[in-house]
């Protein structure tokens, strides 16, 4: 059974120290330059008590918005870490999923900090749903209403910015092409001329 210093311990290591709302530049820096190093320190801190996630041995940490930010990281950001490059980076998608718009739905997000409330969203833009990357665009626009600080709103307006480009290339392909390999999908002409200089989210 998970402990609650397991929340703390997959918080700390994905955030770090969170001050005025944001996380240092060291934890910047490594949430989108994955490294072999990197994942493998992933794997070999977290791969167990994934598994716990994915079999739903963890659902009480909803009950918190600490731990149901936990629990969004483990199903959604870590698996692309411990897997890059395969199935199973995405293959809890759909459960983060349903842990972000519960937690939408209860207010739990609100009781988060600006930079976890922009990672707790990040499974609606990893969604190939269109009605999905739609809600993504607009719950971060909403932000900027929320957060009046110039550092804050640039910190948004940049995630405003990726949200809208999973939104396009959902609304041109239905669907992320960079995944077809790993998920063993047939790529389309165009999209294999898109996936030539085209986004990979560093799983292409």
């Amino acid at each position: 059974m998970a402990r609650q210093q397991d929340v703390d311990e997959v918080l700390d290591f994905w955030f770090g120290e969170i001050t005025n709302e944001l996380c240092d530049e060291q934890h910047q820096a490594f949430w989108y330059q994955g490294s072999e190093a990197l994942d493998n320190e992933v794997k070999i801190k977290f791969f167990d008590l994934y598994q716990q996630a994915l079999a739903g041995q963890l659902a009480h940490w909803q009950q918190a918005a600490r731990g149901s930010l936990a629990l969004v990281i483990l199903l959604d950001q870590l698996p692309r870490n411990m897997f890059r490059g395969t199935a199973r980076a995405f293959a809890s998608d759909e459960l983060a999923l349903k842990v972000c718009k519960a937690g939408i739905e209860s207010g739990v997000d609100r009781q988060l900090s600006l930079i976890e409330r922009i990672f707790y969203y990040h499974p609606l833009q990893h969604s190939e749903s269109l009605a999905e990357q739609q809600t993504s665009v607009e719950t971060f626009i909403e932000m900027l209403e929320q957060y009046p600080q110039v550092v804050h709103i640039k910190v948004i307006e940049n995630s405003i910015h990726w949200a809208k480009e999973h939104l396009a290339i959902i609304r041109q392909f239905g669907r992320f092409p960079h995944r077809n390999k790993a998920l063993a999908r047939e790529s389309t002409a165009q999209e294999l001329e898109y996936l030539k200089s085209g986004f990979k989210f560093g799983q292409g």
